[in-house]
């Protein structure tokens, strides 16, 4: 047991240091079998290939409205942060949101998720200050973040 333990924790490990960040790994664990990946839409040109925010935003849109399950994430860097979320939904249309951020930011470095309401409505935020657009399950920016937003 204690061997399989290693193994799937070197794995991690492995897989951290190759290039998964914590929030593509929220998005792995809460996303259903099978998820349409939506891509990863980031400002960074150090990040590698990445999808365009509108490919992205319109691949969440149609699978939500067709109920297949996907997960989208995006990654917005700043001058002294960065601010990751991911927005993944379900089969039968339940949604949840992970926020990662690092840096000179409130919360850092702690994983916030939030439960979309049922029914859900994507919410496009149109003026991210990190240049592209940005994909929710609610209202943005949330009313209250420390109620709205849970502990990981």
């Amino acid at each position: 047991m204690l061997a399989i333990i290693l193994v799937a924790a070197g794995l991690v490990l492995y897989r951290l240091c190759d290039g998964w960040t914590i929030i593509e790994i929220a998005a792995r664990l809460h996303s259903q079998w099978g998820s349409t990946n939506c891509g990863h839409v980031t400002n960074s040109r150090y990040h590698g290939e990445t999808t365009r925010a509108d490919a992205a935003i319109a691949c969440a849109q149609t699978a939500y409205e067709h109920r297949q399950p996907f997960k989208v994430i995006f990654t917005g860097y700043g001058t002294d942060e960065e601010i990751s979320n991911t927005l993944v939904a379900n089969s039968e249309g339940r949604a949840i949101e992970v926020f990662y951020a690092t840096g000179m930011v409130t919360n850092g470095y702690r994983l916030l998720r939030h439960r979309c309401d049922l029914p859900t409505h994507l919410v496009i935020e149109k003026d991210s200050p990190y240049g592209f657009p940005r994909l929710h399950c609610a209202e943005w920016p949330p009313k209250n973040l420390e109620k709205d937003f849970l502990l990981w």
